[in-house]
């Protein structure tokens, strides 16, 4: 996977942007054909019948994820009456009854993708990037080579573009593309950008890239697709592309930006059972990164070995106790308590001694004591 990431800079600004790249390897491409063609009056007609699931539109102003890239844009000193952006042109053409232009195949595809979910895509060729790649704020003197002229031009300062190490790839977001990493006829290799501001969801954004995996697979049943920066949904799994589709890309913590570092080749133990490649985070999308793992000793005692048994027939509350000699008292009878058996008074007086006998005791301020003598 090719290095690609946000620029902190440019996320702190935009914190609900989200970008979603597909890398495609082993593919072909060529002229527009029936095929491309009929993605294209598909999503034409899709808007122009203004039924489910699109709602009806006068403009493409008022669709809620056109008018968020125009508040994008104007946050960034674009006016978006004059550098509308890309899915703003082509959904303003087909709701003015014009054809989509119809470019090449994969260019025709992602145009289709994008009006069908109100989406900006983008494309690039793989062999003519040089890595990395980078949503930026411009500095305002770096090279942009103009599509439709054999020239080199430069973004205002400020300005939010996509840049790889040589230059600017595209303008102002995703506005204009330059014309040295286009994708032409002959490209094999290609990468694709979807842009995500809110209130698109991320599951509209997974669906349409799993269209752009979906059509890839049918025509380029070989190839090799690198999805980073969303997790995968259902259209990609109903498409059963999962065979051809190595996803599972590491999250590294780079200035909070993902960066695809290989492959998560093994699943944590209780997912064992998820055979589906491990996804990663979303591009400027915050993550928790577990730095290492922490060291669990044996437990003091064994929960089933040591545990002590309850004593039989004990009517008590349960508590595991160790097991104990039970005692019953025989049945109770009426008696007197058996400390109280004997005279109310010190034991030495109890007994006879020389000849001595107890005639009487009596309470009074002193003691009176009247013995009676025997000789």
């Amino acid at each position: 996977m090719i290095d690609v990431a946000v620029d902190p800079e440019v996320a702190a600004a935009f914190p609900g942007y989200r970008a979603l790249i597909v890398v495609a390897e082993g593919i072909g491409n060529g002229p527009s054909d029936a095929e491309s063609d009929a993605l294209l009056r598909a999503a034409e007609q899709a808007h122009g019948d203004a039924g489910p699931p699109h709602p009806p539109l006068a403009r493409a102003t008022d669709h809620p994820h056109v008018a968020a890239w125009r508040a994008a844009f104007s946050a960034f000193g674009a006016k978006p009456s004059r550098f509308p952006s890309s899915v703003e042109a082509l959904l303003s053409r087909v709701l003015k009854g014009q054809e989509l232009p119809r470019v090449n195949r994969l260019v025709d595809l992602y145009n289709a993708i994008s009006v069908s979910h109100v989406v900006p895509v983008g494309g690039e060729d793989l062999d003519h990037i040089e890595p990395p790649m980078r949503l930026v704020f411009a500095r305002g003197d770096e090279p942009f080579d103009v599509r439709e002229a054999d020239a080199v031009e430069h973004p205002r300062p400020g300005e939010v573009v996509w840049r790889d190490a040589r230059a600017v790839t595209c303008r102002r977001w995703n506005w204009r593309q330059g014309r040295r990493t286009a994708l032409t006829e002959t490209t094999t290799r290609a990468l694709f950008v979807f842009d995500r501001l809110e209130p698109m969801s991320l599951g509209a954004l997974d669906a349409a890239a799993g269209e752009l995996a979906t059509q890839l697979e049918a025509w380029w049943p070989g190839g090799r697709l690198d999805v980073e920066g969303a997790e995968l949904g259902a259209a990609l799994r109903a498409a059963q592309v999962a065979g051809h589709l190595a996803a599972a890309v590491a999250v590294a913590d780079d200035d909070r930006r993902a960066a695809g570092l290989g492959v998560v080749a093994v699943p944590p133990l209780h997912e064992g059972h998820h055979h589906r490649p491990q996804l990663a985070a979303l591009l400027g999308e915050a993550v928790l990164e577990a730095h290492r793992a922490l060291l669990v000793g044996h437990a003091l005692e064994d929960p089933l070995v040591d545990e002590p048994v309850e004593p039989i027939g004990q009517h008590v509350a349960r508590h595991a106790e160790a097991p104990l000699e039970v005692l019953e008292p025989p049945d109770a009878a009426e008696r007197v308590a058996q400390d109280q058996q004997r005279p109310p008074i010190a034991e030495h007086l109890e007994r006879a001694s020389d000849r001595a006998d107890l005639i009487l005791i009596s309470a009074g301020q002193h003691l009176l004591l009247l013995l009676r003598c025997r000789v």
